[in-house]
């Protein structure tokens, strides 16, 4: 058995008021407090984001590509079906977990 659990983002390294991602972090340390062998993704930010609604207002009639995060921010960009393919494919390697 393995479990691969694809928190969707990163969880920051302090508790926050923020519940989504509470949420995640108390998925992740049952899961790490399991005995069950685990591999817990975490993509930055997923560029389908860019096509959301909350994106395309901006992008369409201001010509403005804008994310809300500071912009010192480094971010690596994945595409849901990519992510979706490395989850897929950490399955297949149990020896990752």
């Amino acid at each position: 058995n393995l479990v691969v659990f694809n928190a969707s983002t990163t969880i920051p390294k302090s508790v926050t008021d923020v519940t989504s991602f509470e949420i995640k972090r108390n998925i992740e340390q049952y899961i790490h407090q399991s005995s069950v062998p685990h591999i817990i993704l975490r993509p930055i930010v997923y560029m389908d984001n860019l096509a959301a609604p909350w994106s395309i207002p901006n992008i369409i009639h201001q010509r403005v590509v804008a994310y809300p995060l500071p912009s010192e921010t480094k971010i690596s960009w994945i595409s849901l079906n990519d992510a979706a393919a490395f989850a897929v494919e950490a399955l297949k390697r149990p020896e990752l977990a």
